[in-house]
């Protein structure tokens, strides 16, 4: 896919809301409002792999799915991605001093993560329908979907792609592609924190995030002999091949005004 223009939402937390102003902002634009998605390849890591499948599934209406993007994250609540609760946090606690306690003497391994993140597979489910993305690719709205995530057994990084048939493969020796569906166990795996939250088990084998930036993005994309000039922050590709991608990063600075953030 020559002269396409890709995007990489990269993962920290918070900066998922300050992507999802920005993406917003991008949403207003006459031109994208008239010409749709302007960005056929779309990959993500983290709270990027977020708002990455989001975009994705709403390919058909960019504009729109900016929007609730946007929304989606002003009115985000902590109760949305773990569970507050004085029982689970109790629970959490007390398997964790068991472990490093007593592990030795009772058996350890009962500890897994921090925090429990059951409530943020439920929040995607109910607002990710990952079943259009494959409606979107074949109506030619986006062209592929990646997501990054860091294997646990082996310690490999993993891309997970989902896209038009015949879109570029690659392995390197501690960085895989792997085609498939995406799903919302995909997201989680990449938007598990380690430590801070429990690993996904995709296919028998437990993968989390790893990866709060976009060294793996980045590196299909060199692998595509993509020419880059680094400015500001900011990454921005000189539209040589299907790998290209415009960088969203370093939005520390940017303004909230209302209930909304922008760009």
């Amino acid at each position: 896919m020559d002269n396409a223009l890709g995007l990489v939402v990269t993962g920290g937390g918070a900066r998922g809301a300050y992507q999802a102003g920005v993406l917003k902002r991008i949403g207003e634009i006459k031109r994208v409002q008239t010409h749709g998605n302007p960005f056929p390849i779309i990959g993500g890591a983290s709270a990027g792999a977020i708002n990455g499948s989001a975009l994705a599934v709403g390919s058909d209406d960019f504009a729109l799915a900016t929007q609730v993007i946007a929304r989606l994250w002003s009115e985000l609540k902590p109760s949305d991605v773990f569970r507050c609760d004085l029982l689970s946090q109790t629970r959490t606690s007390l398997a964790w001093i068991l472990d490093l306690s007593f592990g030795g003497i009772v058996g350890g391994g009962n500890a897994r993560s921090l925090l429990d993140a059951t409530p943020l597979r439920r929040y995607l489910n109910k607002h990710l329908d990952c079943d259009r993305i494959q409606d979107n690719i074949k109506r030619g709205h986006v062209y592929a979907l990646a997501i990054s995530a860091t294997n646990y057994n082996s310690g490999k990084s993993y891309l997970f792609i989902q896209g038009r048939k015949g879109h570029p493969m690659w392995n390197r020796s501690r960085r895989v592609t792997l085609a498939t569906k995406i799903t919302v166990d995909h997201v989680c795996a990449s938007a598990a924190i380690p430590l801070v939250f429990q690993p996904v088990s995709l296919s028998a084998r437990s993968y989390a995030s790893g990866q709060t930036g976009f060294s793996p993005l980045v590196s299909a994309a060199k692998i595509s002999n993509i020419k880059w000039r680094l400015r500001t922050g900011k990454i921005l590709p000189w539209h040589k091949s299907w790998g290209s991608f415009s960088m969203l990063c370093s939005w520390t600075t940017l303004p909230r005004t209302s209930n909304t953030w922008s760009g």
